[in-house]
């Protein structure tokens, strides 16, 4: 997932030097390697604001949108959750909206959202006196993924006059077509306890939502993380995606915000990125195999999810 740091990073305090297990290498300098372990920077039970914008301006455009750009977004949803209390596990919100799409969606263009989570009545825009990078934190969410168009089912064809001379002749195998789909439900999840994290041995799907900030302790080998927000896709079925183009001007969306806990969080993203992984590998084939597997464990005891989580987990440690 894309962040934007143009605004977002400062040099860390300098620190001491580590010495490497070789007397005859040059000493370490702890900044230039990662964390070992990470504390979140925010406290819990801090009022908090989301502010949720849907945008086709790139992440590079993020803060400096063109004036065309900008009147291309006109009429697109964008609103703020305010006075989320961090660490409510009772908070969960939703909004609900009819999305009319700009003309470049309608033909291969993405559809973007933005989230901005801030503390302290920041405001997320670098040219308000208000904004602190410190308070805010952004995550970017495509709402426009590119996949496979769904092929129409092909029957073989059968040859023949008698059960002798029936042969099968095969249809020529179309290649793939890459367009943009829409899924109707969202969700945020905000990771709401407060977990030290082991930084430096985290896997792929964990590390990706793990936001540091330039701050270290007095031995530079720890750190800290901004909240994490993660957009949870596991119960999203591939049946349900819907192809975006000049037949679908406008599509509805839901957007629902929810706590989740760090372990939760790992279950999830972990068993997203295997699904994920499966289907590179077996092909856009095994978008209905893994929906079933999907019902499947929607259908199951908790702890069966559990496991197929921790499974996943240990599979890309």
């Amino acid at each position: 997932m894309p962040k934007a740091t143009r605004f977002f990073a400062s040099p860390p305090e300098r620190a001491a030097t580590l010495q490497s297990n070789d007397p005859k290498s040059p000493p370490v300098n702890p900044l230039n390697l990662p964390p070992k372990e990470v504390s979140l920077a925010w406290e819990l039970g801090q009022p908090l604001d989301m502010h949720v914008r849907l945008t086709t301006a790139p992440p590079t455009q993020m803060f400096d949108m063109p004036n065309w750009l900008k009147e291309q977004d006109k009429g697109l949803p964008k609103f703020v959750w305010s006075n989320i209390t961090f660490g409510d596990w009772d908070a969960v919100y939703t909004a609900g909206f009819d999305v009319r799409f700009p003309k470049s969606v309608l033909n291969n263009g993405s559809l973007w959202m933005d989230v901005f989570l801030t503390r302290e009545g920041a405001v997320p825009d670098p040219h308000h006196p208000n904004f602190n990078p410190d308070n805010i934190h952004i995550v970017l969410k495509l709402l426009t993924p590119y996949l496979a168009k769904i092929k129409p089912r092909k029957e073989k064809k059968l040859l023949g006059t008698d059960d002798t001379t029936v042969s099968e002749v095969e249809e020529p195998e179309e290649a793939d077509q890459i367009v943009p789909h829409w899924y109707t439900n969202i969700t945020l999840a905000l990771i709401s306890d407060a977990v030290k994290v082991p930084y430096s041995s985290l896997p792929p799907p964990i590390l990706e939502h793990v936001y540091l900030t330039p701050d270290r302790d007095e031995t530079a080998t720890k750190g800290f993380y901004k909240p994490i927000i993660f957009p949870n896709e596991f119960w999203h079925l591939r049946d349900y995606y819907i192809e975006v183009n000049s037949t679908t001007p406008s599509l509805p969306i839901q957007i629902t915000f929810q706590p989740m806990s760090y372990f939760k969080f790992q279950l999830f993203a972990s068993m997203t990125n295997g699904f994920k992984e499966a289907a590179k590998q077996q092909g856009a084939s095994a978008g209905a195999e893994l929906d079933e597997l999907k019902r499947m464990l929607i259908e199951t005891n908790p702890w069966f999810l559990a496991l197929t989580g921790l499974v996943s987990i240990l599979h890309v440690v």
